[in-house]
């Protein structure tokens, strides 16, 4: 599909799930399978992220009683609205569906694929709009998937790690323990070190946010307060205004930055 398309369904697929009922998730440091013989009806694992690391999500109030148990110090709340990778979000799933079964999918020109949502290789599966759905559903199989690199062969020298910060790298490490490899976090182009090479900038063409009419909000104040609030005291709910797309130039200068793999 083309970049358009990618990011058009990226957009879609974020609105959907903001959409969804909402609910909340928790990192519990056990295993998985220890977890599956303890969780109440109303609550699943959202993610197996390592061998003692597991993420749950569903109700809050469910949340809450399940993890002031013998669990209540082998977790933490994830900062989060919503349950995600959970039935709580169906309804986007289905949404999502049918908007995937309008867009024609290709395979992966030689990529091997290794979906989070089965832990292994996958081409064919990747071209059904179900597969896409069942992902917004099911839980994120990262510890599976980076067995499965790992086991590659030939055997894998590199890991990249392409994003805002350097969480999945950390959580890959844990699971690859003394292999040899290379790490590489894309975030750390920004700051000139030596994996930029592997890396292209591109100018984002969004403004600066603005505050959503209807949604500015006071801080609640004390009862002494005298002096009127500032603008420091109000929480804005914001949205990304979209300018026109400049052209490329010789004098181009990086303004924010998405970071894209040069060498996927």
């Amino acid at each position: 599909m083309s970049a358009e398309t990618a990011l058009e369904l990226a957009a879609l697929r974020g609105r959907l799930m903001s959409e969804a009922e909402a609910g909340g998730m928790a990192a519990v440091f056990v295993p998985a399978a220890q977890l599956k013989l303890e969780l109440p009806q109303e609550l699943v694992i959202a993610a197996e992220n390592g061998p003692e690391m597991t993420v749950i999500a569903g109700p809050v109030p469910a949340l809450q009683t399940f993890l002031r148990g013998a669990l209540r110090h082998q977790h933490v709340m994830l900062p989060v609205t919503h349950a995600f990778h959970s039935p709580m979000m169906a309804s986007a799933a289905r949404a999502f569906e049918q908007r995937m079964a309008q867009v024609a999918l290709a395979s992966g020109n030689g990529v091997r694929f290794i979906s989070t949502l089965t832990g292994q290789l996958e081409s064919a599966r990747l071209q059904s709009a179900a597969y896409w759905s069942q992902q917004i559903v099911q839980p994120v199989k990262f510890l599976d998937a980076v067995q499965t690199a790992l086991a590659l062969a030939p055997a894998v020298e590199r890991m990249v790690e392409l994003g805002p910060d350097a969480t999945l790298t950390g959580m890959a490490q844990r699971i690859a323990k003394q292999q040899p490899l290379e790490w590489v976090v894309s975030a750390q182009a920004l700051y000139g070190m030596p994996p930029a090479r592997l890396f292209r900038h591109v100018a984002l063409p969004w403004g600066k946010p603005e505050p959503l009419p209807g949604w500015i909000k006071p801080l609640p104040q004390s009862a002494s307060a005298q002096r009127a609030p500032g603008t420091s005291q109000y929480v804005y709910e914001t949205q990304w205004q979209t300018l026109a797309t400049q052209p490329v130039t010789a004098d181009f200068v990086p303004a924010p930055t998405l970071l894209l793999s040069a060498v996927a």
